[in-house]
C-alpha cells in the first residue's frame, strides 16, 4: 500500500502537477512510517514550494524527535531555525540553535547563525559571550580560521553595538597576532577595523600606519583605492614623504592611473624632486597619443634636466626625441644645441646648427646672428676655439650691436692670445689682442646694465689687461682704477692693479 502511495503521489506531483494531492498522499505515508525518508524529503520540497512553512516546521520538529543521527539532528534544526527566523518567530530559532551547540559546541554555522539572531534582537551581552566562547572552543580545536572569523565578528559588536572601541581594538589586534599567514583577509579586514577605531579615537597617525600596513597587503583596485585614501591621510597630517609613500605604492600599482600621477607631479614640485618629476613627465611624454603634448612634455622634462639637476646629457638625449618628432621646430633644435654644447658634444650641436642656417636661405638677421653664436659655444665645446671666433665674427657683422657677442669675441680673443703661435701662422698674438680690444671698445658704447652679459667694470677690467698685453701699463692701471670706479668690489681689477705698481 506504502508503495502504491508512492507511485501515485509522484503521478500527482510531477505527471498532473497537483501539489495538494502530493501533499496529502505523503503526509498519509509518513503518518503511517515516519520513519520513511521518502515521504519526508519530498514532503520537505513540496512545504517549501507551496509556502507552508508552518507545515515544514512541524514536520521538522517531528523529524527531529526520530533522528537518531547527531548531525542529521543538528542539519533538521538548523533548516528548523531558517524557517522559524522567516515566519519571525525568533525565540524558536534561537532555541533550536542553542539546542545544536549543547550537542556540538563547535557548530559555526549554528554559532555564526546564532549570533545573527542575537544581533537582530539587541541581546549584545547575549552575543558577546557567544562569540567568546566560540573563539576559546575553536582556538582548542586548532580551527584558526573558525577562530578569526568568531574574533573579527566579535570585534564589530564590541566597536558597533557595545561601542567599547578599547575591547575591540584589542580583539582586532588579537586577529593581527594569531593570522599565521599575516597577509589573509582576517588580516585586512582587522588592519581596516583598527584603522577606523583609531580614526574614531583621533589618533590619526596610528590610524595611517594601519591603512599603509593594509596598502602593502592589496593589489589592484583595492590597492588604488588604499593608496588614495592613505595619502589624504599624510596630507592631513602634514607627512608629505609618508604622502609620497602612499602615491608611489599606488603608481607601482597601475602606472597610468592620473590622478595618483597628478598628485605626485604636484607634490614632487612641492619637495623639489626633480629627477622623480622628469622622470614622471617622461612617462606622461610616453604615453601621451598626440604628437604636440608629446613634444612639450619631454621639453618640460629636459628643461628639468638642464636647469634643476645639471645634465644637459641626459637633456639634449630628451630633446633630440623631441625634435625626431617635431623636426621644423627650430626653436627646439636650437636648445637641443645649446644642450650639446653644454654637455661637451660639439660636432652634433654644429652639425644640427649649419642646417639651421641653411634654412634662412641666406638672409641675415639678428636671428640668423644668434644661431652662428650657438655655433661659436658648439665649438668651443668641442675644444675648437679659432672656428668659434670665426662663428663670433659672423655673428659680430650680422648684428654688432650684441653684448653677448661682443663680450664672447673678446674673451675668446684674450685666451687665443694666450696660446702658443705655430710657426707660419698668420694670426699673431697681437692681433688677437687688438682685435679683443675693438669688441670691448665697442661694449662701452652699449648700454651695459647690472645684471645683464657683462657690466661697465668688468668691460673697464678686460680693457685693462689689453692694455697690459699690448705693453702699456700706465693705460692698464688707468683701465684697472675706472673698473674699480665702477664697482669697488672687482678683486680681479684690485689683483691686477697690486701687480702692475709692483
Amino acid at each position: 500500500m506504502r508503495e502504491l502511495r508512492h507511485d501515485a503521489a509522484a503521478v500527482a506531483r510531477a505527471d498532473l502537477k497537483d501539489p495538494a494531492a502530493a501533499i496529502d498522499l505523503y503526509e498519509q505515508i509518513f503518518e503511517d512510517e515516519p520513519t520513511d525518508s521518502r515521504a519526508s524529503s519530498a514532503l520537505r520540497e513540496l512545504y517549501a514550494e507551496t509556502g507552508k512553512k508552518k507545515e515544514l516546521l512541524k514536520l521538522l520538529g517531528r523529524l527531529v524527535d526520530v533522528a537518531d543521527d547527531a548531525a542529521l539532528r543538528a542539519s533538521l534544526r538548523l533548516e528548523s531555525a531558517k524557517v522559524s527566523d522567516e515566519l519571525e518567530a525568533t525565540t524558536e530559532a534561537i532555541e533550536q540553535l542553542g539546542a545544536i551547540l549543547e550537542d556540538n559546541p563547535a557548530h559555526r554555522e549554528a554559532a555564526l547563525f546564532l549570533s545573527r539572531l542575537y544581533e537582530k534582537t539587541g541581546r549584545d551581552d547575549d552575543l558577546a559571550e557567544l562569540l567568546e566562547k566560540q573563539i576559546g572552543i575553536a582556538r582548542d580545536r586548532g580551527d584558526l580560521e573558525g577562530e578569526l572569523s568568531y574574533r573579527l565578528r566579535l570585534g564589530e559588536v564590541q566597536e558597533g553595538r557595545i561601542g567599547d572601541l578599547e575591547k575591540a581594538s584589542a580583539t582586532f589586534t588579537a586577529v593581527l597576532e594569531r593570522d599565521a599567514q599575516k597577509s589573509g583577509e582576517a588580516t585586512k579586514s582587522a588592519l581596516v577595523s583598527l584603522a577606523r577605531i583609531q580614526d574614531k579615537r583621533g589618533d590619526k597617525k596610528d590610524a595611517a600606519k594601519h591603512t599603509e600596513r593594509l596598502l602593502e597587503l592589496q593589489s589592484g583596485d583595492d590597492a588604488i583605492a588604499t593608496a588614495k585614501k592613505l595619502a589624504a591621510m599624510f596630507d592631513a597630517l602634514g607627512d608629505d614623504d609618508g604622502t609620497q609613500r602612499a602615491l608611489e605604492r599606488g603608481l607601482s600599482v597601475n602606472e597610468r592611473e592620473e590622478e595618483i600621477r597628478a598628485k605626485l607631479r604636484t607634490l614632487y614640485e612641492k619637495q623639489k624632486s626633480y629627477e622623480k618629476l622628469a622622470d614622471l613627465l617622461i612617462g606622461d611624454a610616453r604615453a601621451a597619443e598626440e604628437t604636440p603634448e608629446k613634444v612639450r612634455l619631454l621639453r618640460s622634462a629636459a628643461d628639468i634636466f638642464r636647469s634643476k639637476l645639471g645634465s644637459s646629457a641626459r637633456a639634449s638625449e630628451l630633446l633630440s626625441e623631441a625634435s625626431e618628432l617635431a623636426p621644423q621646430d627650430r626653436e627646439l633644435l636650437l636648445t637641443l644645441c645649446d644642450a650639446y654644447s653644454e654637455s661637451g658634444k660639439g660636432k652634433p650641436a654644429a652639425a644640427v646648427l649649419h642646417k639651421i642656417v641653411e634654412s634662412y636661405g641666406g638672409r641675415r638677421s639678428k636671428e640668423v646672428a644668434g644661431i652662428h653664436h650657438r655655433l661659436a659655444r658648439a665649438y668651443l665645446a668641442d675644444g675648437d676655439r679659432p672656428k668659434a671666433l670665426s662663428e663670433l665674427d659672423t655673428a659680430f657683422k650680422i648684428d654688432p650691436g650684441s653684448i653677448v657677442v661682443l663680450r664672447d669675441l673678446g674673451t675668446l680673443s684674450l685666451e687665443l692670445a694666450d696660446q702658443d703661435v705655430e710657426k707660419g701662422e698668420v694670426v699673431t698674438k697681437e692681433s688677437y689682442i687688438d682685435r679683443a680690444g675693438k669688441a670691448f671698445k665697442a661694449l662701452l658704447l652699449q648700454r651695459l646694465d647690472d645684471g645683464g652679459a657683462i657690466t661697465k667694470a668688468e668691460v673697464f677690467y678686460y680693457l685693462a689687461e689689453v692694455s697690459h698685453r699690448q705693453g702699456d701699463d700706465k693705460k692698464a692701471i688707468q683701465m684697472a682704477e675706472r673698473a674699480l670706479d665702477n664697482d669697488k668690489g672687482l678683486e680681479r681689477a684690485k689683483e691686477l692693479i697690486a701687480k702692475l705698481k709692483k
